[in-house]
């Protein structure tokens, strides 16, 4: 069991162009800083593996890679609940999209107090293809601007609630 101030970092991805994007920058993430031990990696291929592993306690922070008309690199972060989530479809690789599950973590009692969301806009979601130059490229700001929050989210009072 997750106890209450413990925060999850969680890349969602895949094998498939810029669907690794979660998995890339959670794995720098892990390697880059020295961390404080309430923080645990994880790398999922899919977003249902999520209601495995969710029970209700500590924040997660998922990163995942998502298809729009953004520029690829670009990301937006969320709160659950957000209306924009059920918007940004994953990079189109899962069997389920990340509003879904969340949904059914609340249904289930196993939604945690906070749960933050990076999407992270792709453009190549091929299988087999590697990762876009562009996201390549945005890679080390992504990874900055994502531990300044996960470093936000280990100080602040909102990783301690129960």
């Amino acid at each position: 069991m997750t106890q209450a101030n413990t925060v999850h970092i969680v890349g969602i991805g895949s094998d498939h162009g810029d669907d690794r994007i979660g998995w890339i920058l959670v794995r720098r993430l892990a390697h880059s800083y020295p961390w404080p031990r309430q923080v645990h990696w994880h790398c999922l291929r899919d977003v249902q593996e999520l209601l495995d592993r969710l029970d209700g306690q500590g924040t997660w922070v998922l990163v995942d890679a998502v298809c729009c008309a953004a520029a690829p690199g670009s990301s937006l972060r969320l709160t659950w609940p957000d209306d924009q989530l059920p918007a940004l479809p994953p990079g189109n690789t899962h069997s389920f999209d990340v509003a879904g599950v969340l949904h059914m973590a609340q249904v289930l009692g196993q939604l945690p107090p906070l749960v933050v969301i990076w999407a992270i806009a792709g453009s190549c979601f091929d299988p087999g293809a590697p990762l876009s130059t562009a996201l390549e490229a945005a890679v080390p700001a992504l990874a900055d601007r994502i531990a300044q929050d996960i470093w936000q989210l280990c100080t602040s009072e909102q990783a301690a609630r129960p």
